[in-house]
């Protein structure tokens, strides 16, 4: 199972999520980033620029439910899995890990979201959900303190 450190918790994705957990580089520095979501009346989806109000963490890991093109099961971290609607995944909040950020972000930003399960800068913090703890990375992900609700 994925290593967890903050609250990890289950919940149900209520539209497919598509790339829940990206695969990014192509050499020994790939890493395994999930996207952010939010709660809504009908499940889980991923989080939009307005939807910090909703966010409730980042996924970490998908069941062996998830689609894969690889002809087996999906493990519980790794990279390039649609989550169907209907099925769980683990998600993780009150942590540091890393998301998908953009190139902007510098250590001690606010963070809030942003399109396609991302996260950027933000001065409001009624509208931060989290803290950037380092500079990105050539991949664009950020190491990062995500809050709990």
């Amino acid at each position: 199972m994925a290593v967890t450190y903050g609250d990890a918790l289950t919940q149900v994705a209520a539209v497919k999520i598509t790339d829940a957990i990206q695969k990014l580089g192509t050499t020994s520095a790939i890493e395994y980033v999930g996207k952010a979501v939010y709660l809504d009346k009908d499940g889980a989806k991923v989080c939009g620029k307005d939807d910090s109000a909703k966010f409730i963490g980042v996924i970490k890991a998908v069941s062996g439910m998830a689609d894969t093109a690889l002809g087996h099961d999906a493990p519980y971290y790794s990279g390039n899995y649609d989550i169907p609607a209907g099925e769980a995944f683990s998600y993780e909040r009150n942590c540091m890990t890393y998301v998908l950020g953009d190139a902007n972000i510098k250590p001690g930003d606010l963070l809030t979201t942003a399109a396609n399960g991302a996260f950027t800068t933000t001065t409001d913090a009624t509208l931060a959900v989290g803290r950037a703890h380092a500079a990105p990375t050539s991949n664009n992900l950020v190491y990062a303190y995500i809050r709990a609700l």
